[in-house]
């Protein structure tokens, strides 16, 4: 099974819209996909908005067991810790999640950035 974290706007689930910010991002979607197909999600609060430390939210999103993590942007420091988490990360994303969900799935998700987690 794949998990998929998404940086939310609002706490609808798979019917909500990604937050255009990664830290201050109210929630936390995370999407779970087995053979290509949704089998369930979950939605949390973000624990470190507005008072986010190095490292925090990738440790977080990690500890969800998340195998990617999908956002329109994050800044370097939080991309580094992804990558040395081995997360995959997406950036450049917009819309709504479901929609967002099936082009991945369809592998035709547009995105500004994609950086794998075995990128050097």
């Amino acid at each position: 099974m794949k998990r998929i974290a998404l940086a939310c706007g609002d706490g609808f689930g798979i019917a909500g819209v990604l937050s255009p910010y990664f830290a201050n991002s109210p929630y936390f979607t995370f999407v779970n996909i087995k053979e290509d197909q949704i089998v369930g999600f979950e939605v949390l609060e973000n624990p470190y908005r507005l008072r986010n430390q190095n490292g925090s939210i990738p440790r977080f999103i990690a500890s969800r067991k998340a195998d990617v993590m999908i956002a329109r942007e994050m800044d370097p420091k939080a991309l580094n810790g992804f990558k040395q988490l081995g997360i995959d990360v997406l950036m450049g994303v917009e819309g709504k999640v479901l929609d967002i969900i099936e082009a991945y799935l369809k592998e035709d998700i547009l995105v500004k950035t994609r950086v794998p987690a075995a990128m050097d």
